[in-house]
């Protein structure tokens, strides 16, 4: 009999092993992913993305002299990349401070040299700071026959100052007489932004270098080859200079792309981990797993209660060393891992199938050494025996078979008619090989033998004589009739094996 605990002990242990090794391999999984997400991270910190795209959404970022001044000396901290810093911004650095001069500005010619087309222009910015006193400064713009030049700018207007305002209401040439009676802002914003919003490219001509309105971002330095006025000699500009560039729109596609890739590689690494987790959060207990009761729904009124009492009651004719039951007469129940197994390496084999396989007997169609073959549905089913170190005379196939040519009728017909079906092709095979030996020893013996063809001696067929020697042999017993051999004329003794021909005499002789 087995212990009650036996069989829940089975199910507990496996489903505690695989809840373990679950969680294990989720914390893995999302090390793994955090590790991955780290590198991504770090990768978009070092070329800036989040900063670029932080400037992108948000900027421009207004910023007065004196609060461009303090990010001028922070901009370029060890450290500063690593947080949220305006890079996009817009300035007033007022009216007439950008030094529009042949002899001041530089330029930027197509294919570095000096007879090439335009494409845009420095100058320097006259603004009176510590940081300019220190460092040089120029705005970078774009030249005039440039697509560049035609942006539209998404300045800010309600942060300049009213004489900003008036600049550049004096450079688009509109009558002043209608602001004369106003200290409103709004009042300048809306005419101006009706003008800006008509015509872009007359606006940044007009306005930007002459009110020192500027929207763009800060380079430390330009890999450009600039040219001076009235010079074919190309240089770089050095260290000590930095370049407010304003030439072109504000849009790091670089960066858009970089985190939609990283995005997508997120998803993933998400879609990897989310099974882990959902089968970590919802896997059932193992009694009332899948593999589980679709081995109950075989026996309709069966659960795993009733399993455990079958298992419990089935006495030493249906309990085959604790592998293999028969239950009710009706059911087999195969064991496919011992019930005290402990060991990790094979209870994680059942995290995914049933420990156990239920075949209803009547299903049963054959028992080979190594399996038991089932029929369900036309499909058959080969279930294994499980290996076993017990020592017993009968194999678990002979003990199956035993049991089973008692409680399944059909299954005892099939093997009647298997084991005739056998005897028969044993029969055949056992004459085929006698008459061929028969023929060989009478062509070896008489084929020249003269006193055979002078005397006209024909012996048996070979097939008579192998047909004779598969005939059941006559067991000598006190009643026998014959008691000497007539062949080497010694008494017969009782129970040797002896034939007798069929001639009219009944001749008698040992059977070997």
């Amino acid at each position: 009999m087995l212990d009650e605990s036996f069989l829940k002990p089975l199910l507990k242990r496996i489903d505690s092993q695989y809840r373990r090794h679950n969680r294990n391999v989720l914390f893995k999984c999302i090390l793994k992913v955090f590790k991955t997400q780290l590198i991504y991270l770090t990768v978009l910190v070092i070329f800036q993305c989040h900063n670029q795209l932080y400037n992108a959404w948000k900027g421009p970022f207004p910023m007065n002299l004196n609060q461009f001044q303090n990010h001028l000396h922070g901009s370029y901290y060890i450290f500063s990349s690593l947080l949220f810093q305006p890079e996009f911004i817009q300035i007033e650095v007022g009216e007439d401070n950008i030094d529009l001069s042949d002899q001041n500005s530089l330029k930027v010619l197509h294919g570095y040299f000096s007879y090439g087309p335009l494409l845009s222009t420095y100058h320097p910015i006259e603004i009176s700071t510590s940081y300019t006193r220190e460092k040089a400064l120029y705005v970078k713009l774009a030249a005039d026959h440039r697509s560049c030049s035609q942006e539209r700018y998404p300045y800010h207007f309600e942060s300049f100052s009213f004489a900003t305002l008036r600049c550049i209401v004096k450079q688009l040439a509109i009558s002043t007489s209608e602001f004369s009676s106003h200290s409103d802002k709004s009042v300048y914003i809306k005419k101006i932004e009706g003008i800006y919003n008509r015509n872009p490219r007359v606006f940044n001509q007009q306005v930007i270098t002459k009110c020192g309105i500027l929207v763009g971002y800060l380079k430390k330095y330009e890999s450009d080859f600039v040219f001076k006025s009235h010079s074919n000699t190309p240089y770089q500009f050095s260290d000590h200079v930095r370049i407010f560039d304003v030439s072109c729109y504000y849009t790091p596609y670089v960066s858009y792309l970089i985190i939609c890739f990283f995005g997508y590689l997120l998803l993933v690494d998400l879609k990897i981990l989310y099974p882990s987790i959902l089968d970590f959060i919802h896997r059932p207990p193992l009694n009332l797993h899948i593999y589980i009761q679709e081995e109950l729904k075989k026996v309709n009124s069966l659960c795993l209660a009733d399993l455990n009492r079958g298992l419990l009651n089935a006495d030493a004719r249906n309990n085959y060393f604790n592998q293999i039951f028969i239950i009710k007469n009706k059911y087999l129940v195969m064991m496919q891992v011992n019930l005290n197994e402990k060991s990790a390496e094979i209870l994680r084999q059942f995290y995914d199938k049933s420990p156990f396989i239920i075949i209803p007997i009547d299903y049963i169609t054959n028992i080979t050494s190594y399996s038991v073959v089932a029929l369900y549905n036309n499909y058959y089913q080969h279930v294994h025996f499980m290996t076993s170190n017990e020592s017993c005379n009968l194999t678990p196939a002979e003990w199956l078979h035993e049991r089973v040519v008692n409680l399944n009728s059909r299954y005892r017909f099939n093997w009647h008619r298997q084991q005739l079906a056998e005897k028969r092709s044993e029969r055949e095979r056992q004459l085929e090989s006698f008459i061929e030996e028969e023929t060989l020893y009478q062509q070896r013996q008489y084929d020249n033998s003269i006193d055979q063809i002078m005397n006209g001696v024909v012996s048996a067929s070979p097939n008579f004589i192998a047909q004779f020697r598969l005939d059941d042999p006559i067991i000598v017993t006190g009643n026998s009739r014959a008691e000497i051999c007539s062949i080497c004329l010694y008494c017969f003794k009782i129970g040797e094996r002896v034939g007798e021909w069929p001639c009219d005499a009944k001749h008698t002789f040992h059977f070997k």
